[in-house]
């Protein structure tokens, strides 16, 4: 990216040229600091705690993505890794929840250098997550913003507590968000420039981004319609139908290639998930009420007071006080100078305001669009810097940087340094690695489906979930053996404080059976 002129440099030229030109330099070279100092940061927090087990925050979501790359190194064959084992539901194995990209590229890598899955996974996560500075760099310039925009906006987002976390986690959020912006960018530079060969990297990259989690997408698409809108109004298309059919008309036909595959994919995942006993309530067409939540939730105070003005602002930008700096530059700039990071809060909003009920269940969900509301306020912060002394931009990029690591040393860094040695659950693991057959299947009751105890045993599982039925709980206990694939049932895993399923006298029947002469190894609330 080239410097551009600033306003500071092009107001003071005619007075003072030179001292308009070195306060426009302070406030680059000042920029740049932050974004090195915010890089450095991120990627010690990723170095220094990469091989902390999956047993953090989110640990059954984690282990979840890990457990499909165990199994898929110790598989061969495409259809193996297209229809992947999450095996803790019972044969068959597969519940294929999302594409598998990252379970890919997390597993060629493991099978290439034979590094310990955990920290391969964190750091792959991490590097896809430093990746987006790209797109978000092409972005930025092609709305006319120079280096110190970018800067800017890089180093609040290195240093955002929810980035700084959830992007060392081994999850699919960085792959999704990375091909989402690769999306956008690319959709932009088509409008700008008309090449046909960027409606090709758009619809690879807006077909991936679909894939790999549908969900993040979607504030995505909507400043792609944004972008689209202007640009058929801004060439006023309607006056000049032939032309207009020329320039839009590839990009609905890679809309429509990436809305089959989509199409196709969860038609194929909700085929192989209904094969399953116990995880037909996984298909996608019945976990509308999950995904979206109600109208109650959306009016409720608690979505508006905790989910979003307690948790969502300070987790992303590090302290709801910042948010004056917006009242400062609407007081400064005008309407006009922050539309474009009022729209940039819009699309913050939107995934809230639709997947309400997955952002109250779960903060990382909050990944998919928490970079609009950081991208909004470092393009605030960029705006005021050119009408403002240096003094004043830097105490306010100060505040901003002290505002987003206190967040993070709060919320997150407990989580972050938690050590894990000793832990009941892996010394359960590592006492059934021991005594039982690798080919085993594990009984595991108290957990729901978490996938924690079989990821860390290295077995498969055949898991109670919450939402299994009486009948299909007595059907379970009568008959396991149909849920192992003719494999031996090595033992059962309890988790003595956990989730119990006491709705049947099948079940009791069961619990009382696993009397203390049978048991073979205890470690705190776990029984084998």
């Amino acid at each position: 990216m080239q410097t551009e002129s600033t306003p500071e440099t092009r107001a003071g030229a005619k007075e003072n040229p030179s001292a308009a030109t070195r306060d426009a330099g302070l406030k680059d070279r000042f920029a740049l600091a932050l974004f090195c100092l915010a890089f450095a940061f991120n990627l010690f927090v990723v170095l220094r705690w990469a091989g902390q087990p999956l047993l953090d925050q989110h640990n059954f979501r984690q282990t979840q993505t890990a457990i499909s790359c165990f199994w898929m190194a110790r598989t061969s064959g495409p259809m193996n890794w297209v229809d992947y084992e999450t095996p803790v539901l019972g044969s068959p194995w597969q519940i294929p929840l999302e594409f598998p990209l990252f379970q890919w590229l997390v597993t060629a890598v493991h099978l290439v250098t034979n590094l310990p899955l955990d920290p391969l996974g964190r750091c792959l996560s991490a590097l896809l997550f430093y990746a987006i500075l790209w797109p978000v760099a092409m972005l930025l310039r092609d709305y006319g913003c120079n280096r110190r925009c970018f800067h800017l906006a890089a180093g609040l987002l290195l240093l955002s507590p929810l980035y700084v976390y959830w992007s060392r986690a081994f999850l699919i959020e960085s792959t999704a968000l990375l091909f989402s912006f690769l999306f956008l960018a690319w959709f932009r530079r088509y409008l700008l420039t008309q090449r046909l060969g960027y409606i090709g990297l758009t619809t690879v990259a807006g077909t991936l981004a679909l894939l790999v989690k549908v969900t993040t997408f979607l504030p995505f698409a909507a400043a792609a319609g944004l972008m689209f809108a202007v640009d058929a109004t801004e060439r006023k298309a309607w006056r000049r139908p032939r032309h207009a059919l020329r320039v839009y008309l590839p990009l609905f036909i890679g809309a429509t290639i990436s809305a089959a595959c989509l199409e196709a994919w969860l038609r194929h995942a909700a085929q192989v998930t209904a094969s399953s006993y116990l995880a037909s309530p996984l298909i996608p067409a019945r976990l509308h009420g999950w995904l979206y939540g109600t109208l109650a939730q959306r009016l409720s105070i608690d979505f508006w007071g905790e989910t979003l003005w307690k948790r969502a602002i300070s987790e992303t930008i590090g302290a709801r006080l910042l948010l004056l700096v917006g009242l400062l530059a609407l007081f400064r700039l005008g309407l006009r100078g922050c539309r474009l990071p009022a729209i940039l809060v819009g699309l913050f909003l939107l995934p809230l305001l639709t997947f309400t009920n997955l952002h109250i269940v779960h903060n990382y969900y909050l990944y998919a669009n928490g970079v609009f509301l950081v991208l909004a306020f470092a393009l605030l912060l960029y705006r005021l810097s050119s009408e403002s002394s240096f003094v004043l931009f830097a105490l306010l990029c100060s505040a901003a940087v002290f505002a987003e690591v206190h967040s993070f040393v709060r919320t997150y860094l407990p989580s972050v340094r938690e050590d894990f040695t000793g832990a009941p659950l892996l010394q359960t693991a590592q006492f059934i690695r021991d005594h039982t057959p690798q080919d085993s299947v594990l009984f595991v009751v108290g957990c729901d489906w978490n996938p924690a105890v079989p990821y860390y045993c290295q077995r498969r599982s055949v898991c109670m979930p919450g939402w299994a039925t009486p009948n299909q709980i007595e059907s379970v206990l009568q008959a396991p053996e149909g849920l192992c694939s003719s494999k031996p049932l090595a033992g059962v895993v309890e988790f003595a404080n956990g989730f119990e399923q006491g709705r049947t006298g099948a079940w009791r029947s069961f619990v009382s059976a696993l009397a203390q002469t049978n048991l073979t190894g205890r470690f705190g609330p776990y029984r084998f």
